[in-house]
């Protein structure tokens, strides 16, 4: 299970134990995480500072694997709204301001 708190992202096992923050460092609100379909990965949206809701938001993709996170399409000029894993496979979909949906992803 994924749980948001003020501005970070955690993950937690069904019984509500294992907690852990897979957020890090100082950024801005945090939006829509979902996992991938095999559960070895967390993505959600982030602003870079707290207080610029207007700021642009960037995807965030978590490995629980590897126990690392990396921006994925950090040049991308738009504002994801939302994000779809598809089956199957790792498929990463997001919304933008665009209207468009756009393939991100594909591991």
């Amino acid at each position: 299970m994924v749980l948001i708190g003020r501005f970070k992202v955690y993950v937690v096992g069904l019984d509500g134990e294992n907690r852990k923050e897979v957020t890090s460092g100082k950024h801005g609100a945090t939006h829509t995480p979902i996992f991938s379909n095999d559960g070895t990965k967390v993505a959600w949206t982030e602003l870079a500072e707290d207080g610029y809701e207007s700021d642009r938001a960037v995807i965030i993709v978590y490995d629980l694997e590897k126990d690392e996170s990396y921006k994925l399409a950090p040049r991308w000029d738009r504002s994801p709204a939302s994000l779809i894993v598809r089956v199957p496979g790792l498929w990463l979909f997001c919304c933008g301001s665009s209207r468009t949906l756009v393939v991100l992803q594909r591991r």
